[in-house]
């Protein structure tokens, strides 16, 4: 899969902190997709947040309740 290693770079070349995947939902090439990829970051010890969305209003408080935690987690394990 050219784009986990590409991930994989990414994660490596510039120190990337956490990962977040974002699939619309229903849309089955990205949602099978999302555990290979998950495996790949969490190797490298980088947390993996994979988020998915029917584009809906009503998702706006979920996903940025999801965001703001992982932001808080990687920024108490770089204070640590």
């Amino acid at each position: 899969m050219e784009r986990v290693e590409h991930l994989k770079e990414l994660v490596r070349d510039y120190g990337i902190d956490a990962v977040a995947y974002y699939a619309l939902q229903f849309c089955d090439p990205y949602t099978v997709e999302a555990s290979g990829v998950q495996r790949e970051p969490e190797k490298l010890g980088v947390p993996f947040l994979y988020l998915e969305t029917d584009y809906s209003a009503e998702d706006v408080g979920r996903l940025s309740t999801r965001v703001q935690a992982l932001l808080e987690m990687v920024g108490s394990e770089k204070k640590a």
